[in-house]
């Protein structure tokens, strides 16, 4: 999931927001309610710890104090510099997270897909992404850009003609929502 910094770097962060609960800055306090990433540039997001604190929907899951929200970039290069055998087979499945009824949360699509293309092929990782999204704006644009990248459809609303809804989001990939699907 990746949301875009005042100052135009892509993050990768589930929500347009930064997590209150899981979130504190520097003096151990919650973020503001509502505070987009958008409204923030990199080091300010940067400023957050949001690894101190477990999350209470993963009782398994262990707090890791200083774990900071990071750039897209900084996932390719760690996964470039990795030793780990297979790295360089890694793929990465990046969901463009934008909402067209919160204009102010993200850039246009053209620069949300722009900006996060540049990256890809900073790394030369066009041959193992897959871009997805609910808003097909975002999927039209990196069509234009980028068309040999992988684009997935995501849809909230079951649409009447599936491969049809697929085709004109300019995606080759239909990505239903779980609760549709039977065995």
């Amino acid at each position: 999931d990746t949301q875009v910094s005042k100052d135009n770097q892509v993050v990768v962060h589930h929500d347009q927001t930064i997590n209150r609960t899981l979130c504190r800055n520097s003096k151990a306090r919650p973020p503001a309610k509502n505070l987009y990433l958008r409204s923030l540039t990199l080091e300010q997001i940067k400023s957050y710890d949001c690894g101190g604190i477990a999350n209470p929907d993963f009782p398994n899951q262990k707090a890791i104090p200083g774990t900071k929200i990071p750039s897209l970039e900084e996932v390719f290069q760690l996964v470039k510099n990795s030793k780990a055998a297979y790295a360089d087979q890694v793929l990465f499945n990046i969901e463009i997270k934008s909402n067209p009824k919160k204009p102010d949360a993200q850039p246009e699509p053209a620069t949300f897909a722009r900006l996060i293309i540049e990256l890809v092929q900073k790394y030369e990782l066009q041959d193992r992404v897959t871009l997805q999204s609910f808003d097909h704006r975002t999927l039209i644009a990196a069509h234009k850009i980028a068309p040999k990248i992988t684009r997935s459809a995501l849809f909230g609303q079951r649409p009447r003609k599936p491969l049809e809804a697929t085709l004109k989001a300019r995606s080759s990939v239909f990505s239903p929502y779980h609760k549709w699907l039977t065995e």
